[in-house]
Order: structure tokens, then sequence, then C-alpha cells
């Protein structure tokens, strides 16, 4: 019989097995890419992909539009939601393989880009995509509580721009994973939020609805999907910066660093304050010493 605990040995009071959840959360079921992270002290981690290294060529490929600037990339370590994450793909894939063969569609990891404010950000790291409403869907938030909520994501990063209509710089883009066994396209004129998750002819379970074109997808399981990296960038055809594009001010509860190496970075430029009508700044930054580029740098928790 599993140990219990002190209070009275009932069922209910038993000592939690942590095996499983040690073996998830160790490092070699993570990303290569990833550093090690203390777990007990943060549940998340914000890592900067160095400027002009293979990785951030890699991303800014994929994201590269004429009138975009990508100022700066942060991968994402949550072991807890990549955990989940890896679960569900081992999941997917048995389900698939106790099909008939004419009913398989294997599964597939795709890579969309999301939309998202600097004041969200943290919640979708902590706790995925559905944390929150969709950029352009705002209105829905009140009906959020009684259906379950769609997550939208783009397959390209203009398209994704696209939902920041009216709105200022800088911007964020989280390039996000998911994983895909059955999607279905959107009849014209349906409605996601009517349809919802909903399933084929055999009873099977369509985890993915898209447009005609397939340039917009629709994820409702929050464990097909994962925050891979959070890209800040500069919509050059857009408004004046109305803020600083660092996140020391919208990150409380992850943890930022920063690899070594040279920490100069063009594209990331101190908030110089908004102008006024009088052509005046309304606030004006100070520069700091310049920090030592040997070290990797860790942005505590302000209090």
């Amino acid at each position: 019989m599993a140990p219990t605990s002190g209070n009275d040995g009932g069922p209910f009071h038993r000592v939690r097995d942590k095996r499983l959840v040690r073996q998830v959360l160790s490092a070699q079921h993570q990303p290569h890419h990833w550093l090690p992270m203390d777990i007990t002290a943060t549940e998340c981690k914000l890592m900067e992909v160095k400027k002009f290294s293979a990785e951030f060529h890699e991303i800014d490929v994929k994201f590269r539009k004429p009138n975009l600037e990508l100022i700066c990339v942060y991968a994402v370590q949550n072991p807890f939601l990549y955990g989940m994450y890896e679960l569900r793909r081992e999941q997917m894939k048995m389900q698939q393989e106790s099909l008939e063969a004419n009913l398989k569609t294997g599964t597939k990891e795709k890579q969309f880009f999301y939309p998202t404010t600097f004041e969200n950000l943290e919640a979708i790291l902590r706790n995925n995509f559905n944390s929150v409403p969709n950029l352009d869907d705002v209105h829905k938030q009140q009906n959020s509580q009684s259906r379950q909520q769609e997550v939208k994501f783009y397959d390209n990063s203009a398209t994704a721009n696209d939902a920041f209509e009216g709105s200022t710089n800088p911007r964020i883009l989280i390039s996000g994973k998911t994983l895909i066994s059955l999607c279905h396209l959107l009849p014209d004129g349906a409605s996601v939020a009517k349809m919802g998750p909903r399933k084929n002819n055999y009873g099977l379970t369509i985890d993915t609805l898209s447009n005609n074109d397939k340039s917009i997808f629709y994820k409702f399981n929050c464990n097909e999907m994962y925050p891979d990296h959070v890209l800040v960038y500069r919509d050059l055809e857009g408004p004046a910066d109305a803020h600083t594009s660092r996140l020391t001010d919208f990150v409380r509860h992850c943890q930022l660093s920063y690899r070594p190496g040279t920490r100069y970075n063009p594209q990331e430029q101190e908030f110089k304050g908004r102008l006024t009508a009088a052509g005046m700044t309304s606030k004006t930054s100070v520069s700091g010493p310049k920090p030592d580029p040997d070290e990797i740098k860790v942005v505590t928790k302000k209090k």
C-alpha cells in the first residue's frame, strides 16, 4: 500500500508519487537548445536567442517581411507545458496506431504565428494560448466561460501582423508548435464559436479547423500547442513606439535571462517617450552602465 500522510491515513491523503513528474520534466526530454533551469525556483524561463546566431537566423527567415523589423527573440522554456505537449503527442500517435489503415491520417507538427499583447504575454507563457482571448476576438471574452476557447493561429507573420490593425509599436508574435492529426476546412460563413471541436462521419474528433486558403488555423486542445519562441518586432509602416520593446516591464513571474556575448542591439532602443502635440517628449530614459558581455544576466522579480 502506498504511504499515507500523518493526518488520518485516508485514501485521499496519500503522498503523491512524483516519479512521473520528474521523468517528464527531466532534461533528456527537453529541446536541445534549452539551457539548465531550476524548476523549484521558476516554472518558466525566457532565454534570449543571441542576435545573428544560427538559431536567430532560422527564425528570422520564417518571420521576415519587408515592413517587419525583428528586434529580439526569446526561447520559451516551460517544462510543464512542454511535458504535457509531448505526452499528448504520444497519445495521438497511439490513437492513430489503433485505427484502421484507411482512417489513419498521421500526426504532424506545424509552426504557426500567434499575435498577442505585451500585457497578455506572461499569461500565455505560464498557462498556454487558451488562457487569454485571441487578439481580434476580445469581444468573445464574455462568452469564453460557456464554451471551449478556440485559439487562432496564422501560417505566416504578415497575416498575423494584420491582427494588430490600429495597434501600436512594438509588437509581439509567438511562434508556436501545434500537433495536427485531423484537420477540416471551415465551411463558408460558418462560425468557429458555434462549431467548436466536432467529430467526422467516422466518429473521430476533428482537432483542427482552417479557412479555405489555409492561412488561418483554429485549435481547441491546449495540450496540442506550445509557445516555442517570443518574437518582439516593429511594423515599419505602423505608428511610433508607444512603450519600450524590452520585456522587463511586463514579465514578473517568468525568469528573463540573456546569453553571453555582446548585448548591443541596434533595433532594441530604450523608449524615449511619446511625442506630444508640441513636439516634446512626455518622458525620457536614462541609459545605465553597459553590462558585462561575458555573463548570463538574470532579471529577478521586482519587489
